[in-house]
């Protein structure tokens, strides 16, 4: 020992009792975790991120999945830590824009277009059409048959597997400008607004949408013609995608739904038959109410809501700008083709 130095004593270290070994592991995983936290500040989302890509890595091999090949990130690339951030979005979780929130389960309102009241119910028009509405029914059956199918597959996947599925083909509007940056494709940012229309979150909320489809469509297939009432209600659910977007651009919470192609064939009804009775269940009475009531009572108060998310507010889960977005633009729609 040098005179300089001091003395230090030495603890002598003591092993565990045999009855309890030590897991050699323990310690690898407490260094692990302190690592972390001391990493916390300056990579909040790295772990997070990274297991969320091994999770997309392993569901795109199974056959129904596709997803975009994400550039390698790392700390020092910061623009394809945030690509990959947008295209993955938040884990699902089962929750998507068309449910509502834990405050409303879902077991106990209806969902979408329907409103959270069950007490003012539409149930069918008193305006029968003059032609057979083929297509509007074909609707509803292909709507019906693909929610099926997305049952077959909630219990023959993993709920993972299955969160993949609806993350891949629900509407997610955070990758339409991920694609303007040109960090998606334009399969992978437009697709899914077309797609998210035929794919529904539950029983009351494919009931609640093709209940309206069932009220109103035939009467606007009627007016349009069965060809051109077909694109019609695409264009619409399209449109009503691209008014979603346009107020959620950076969201990364899935939207599905047919309700915005509804929403524009409502917007049409109340043009072309404002009269038109609308047999309606409020509270334990049967009513026909004009449909210009009914359906402006409902434009009204999915009008307000939107507003009140634009300061903030929360809409229970509900889509409710890419409704107003369907019903304006069925109604322009509907009014150029009149006025021609």
């Amino acid at each position: 020992m040098f005179p300089h130095q001091k003395s230090e004593k030495t603890i002598p270290q003591t092993e565990p009792p045999p009855c309890q070994p030590t897991p050699p592991a323990f310690h690898d995983r407490q260094s692990t975790l302190n690592s972390h936290s001391q990493d916390r500040s300056r990579t909040p989302r790295l772990p997070l991120l990274a297991s969320s890509l091994k999770l997309f890595q392993a569901l795109s091999k199974h056959p129904f999945l596709t997803f975009v090949k994400l550039p390698p990130t790392s700390p020092s690339n910061p623009v394809a830590l945030e690509a990959k951030n947008i295209l993955l979005t938040m884990p699902l979780s089962g929750r998507t824009l068309s449910d509502p929130r834990t405050s409303f389960p879902f077991g106990s309102r209806f969902a979408t277009l329907l409103r959270a009241d069950p007490m003012f119910i539409p149930l069918k028009d008193i305006n029968p059409s003059r032609t057979y509405p083929f297509v509007n029914i074909t609707l509803i059956v292909a709507n019906v048959a693909l929610f099926f199918y997305q049952l077959s597959l909630q219990f023959t996947m993993t709920p993972k597997a299955y969160a993949g599925f609806l993350t891949s083909y629900a509407m997610v509007p955070a990758r339409i400008p991920a694609f303007l940056d040109g960090h998606a494709t334009f399969e992978m940012a437009f697709l899914p607004i077309l797609t998210s229309m035929f794919l529904h979150s539950g029983f009351l909320h494919i009931a609640g949408n093709m209940l309206f489809l069932w009220i109103f469509g035939d009467n606007v297939e009627d007016f349009f013609g069965h060809i051109p009432y077909l694109f019609f209600y695409i264009f619409c659910g399209i449109g009503a995608g691209l008014a979603h977007t346009l107020f959620n651009l950076y969201s990364r919470v899935p939207a599905l739904g047919a309700s915005g192609a509804i929403s524009g064939i409502m917007g049409a009804y109340i043009l072309l038959f404002p009269r038109a009775r609308i047999l309606t269940l409020v509270f334990v009475f049967l009513l026909p109410i004009p449909a210009v009531f009914v359906l402006g009572e409902w434009f009204l108060g999915q009008f307000l809501l939107g507003i009140n998310t634009l300061g903030g507010g929360s809409t229970g889960g509900v889509a409710v700008m890419a409704h107003v977005g369907g019903f304006l633009l069925g109604m322009l729609i509907t009014a150029i083709v009149r006025w021609r």
